[in-house]
């Protein structure tokens, strides 16, 4: 495939951080450090969000917490 996950991952955080509730949020950090693949695969696509990879998955969610958590993000 020809598809830059890293680039897809990133597109798609900052469309999930706009979206995503508060609690849903804190869900997927937990389902994140246990690395429970399949709940996150169901809360993304609850979300419009396809899985599409383990690299996918770490970019986007990396990418998600960083914009959270940024001290002064705008979303």
């Amino acid at each position: 495939m020809s598809e830059d996950y890293y680039a897809i991952g990133e597109r798609d955080a900052k469309i999930l951080a706009k979206k995503i509730s508060c609690e849903d949020y804190e869900t997927l950090k937990v389902h994140w450090k246990n690395k429970n693949y399949t709940l996150l695969a169901f809360m993304l696509r609850r979300y419009g969000l396809d899985f599409k990879g383990l690299t996918y998955l770490e970019t986007l969610v990396n990418d998600l917490i960083k914009i959270k958590e940024a001290p002064n993000r705008i979303t």
